[in-house]
């Protein structure tokens, strides 16, 4: 175990496989992808992104149940600087919730969501919202407990956000990071945030499943293959994604996409590429973008 530094970094993990002390991770940050490439003795691989990063909305609690806050700090965010700023040269800037390994197995559909940084509307919504330099939004962020694929450093993030959230001089972020990964995982299933760095891995290539996995109504409240953190309740949706299941119409996408796009419960961030470092001496073992990695024929040299 090598439990994240203070500031969402690892140097303890990365100097044990410096060492050959690790055979197989998959918790190396993507920063430190160039620094694992330069190490003779473990094997760095690069796997296409099967993530997707974004900020959950509550929208179970007020303020962020209104769709006029949500719309203005959608406004007020720029994911280009943020993911400039967390990721090396060549990591996607997310347009989209699905991860583009799963969109493209459904042909024909904008997933874009078309979300541009707009400050003056930002403070627009802001101001219809009852917000303003004199009377602050108050926001929670809760960002994860350490380093994830769909968010490389959650310290530097809520940092970021914070700057960009609080440029408009309406918004105060008060930033919450839990210890562990049960705290973090049980403040957002009893909703305790306003916002949230959150994201899903897919566990295969079927876009239904992430998409049923994040919006569906009975995936709020609980953690096997349930993600709908925003607490997001459409019948209508509910509706379109057993269309989805039932015919695999490209028509119940697009439905889904529309709704996302005119509800808003979640801000996409960033798809994280997976890095997945091996010592030399392991044989055996193939990660692959939508499989579970497999040491039933692993070796040891």
């Amino acid at each position: 175990m090598f439990p994240a530094a203070a500031d969402g970094t690892n140097p303890k993990l990365l100097d044990a496989i410096q060492k050959d002390e690790v055979d197989f991770t998959q918790s190396v940050p993507l920063t430190s992808l160039p620094q694992m490439q330069s190490v003779r003795t473990a094997k760095t691989l690069v796997l296409e992104s099967k993530n997707s990063g974004w900020i959950t909305f509550n929208l179970r609690r007020a303020p962020t149940n209104n769709l006029k806050v949500r719309q203005a700090v959608a406004a007020l965010i720029n994911p280009d600087e943020i993911v400039r700023r967390l990721y090396p040269v060549g990591t996607r800037v997310a347009t989209s919730f699905l991860p583009p390994a799963l969109a493209a197995q459904a042909r024909g559909i904008d997933f874009d969501l078309h979300l541009r940084s707009d400050p003056a509307q930002a403070k627009s919504n802001l101001a219809a919202a009852g917000f303003a330099p004199e009377k602050k939004l108050k926001l929670t962020l809760l960002v994860a407990w350490v380093s994830r694929p769909y968010c490389n450093n959650p310290v530097l993030f809520g940092e970021l956000l914070k700057k960009q959230l609080e440029a408009s001089g309406s918004i105060e972020v008060k930033i919450e990071q839990p210890a562990t990964g049960d705290d973090y995982f049980q403040a957002l299933l009893k909703g305790n945030f306003d916002i949230a760095g959150n994201g899903w891995i897919a566990d295969g290539p079927n876009p239904a499943d992430f998409i049923e996995a994040n919006f569906a109504s009975d995936k709020i409240g609980c953690l096997s293959n349930c993600n709908n953190m925003a607490g997001w309740v459409d019948p209508r949706l509910d509706q379109a994604i057993r269309n989805i299941r039932a015919t695999g119409a490209p028509a119940g996408f697009q439905e889904v996409v529309d709704d996302v796009r005119k509800v808003l419960p979640i801000f996409p961030i960033v798809h994280g590429p997976e890095v997945v470092v091996m010592s030399r001496r392991v044989h055996g073992i193939e990660p692959s973008t939508f499989s579970y990695v497999s040491f039933r024929a692993a070796s040891v040299e």
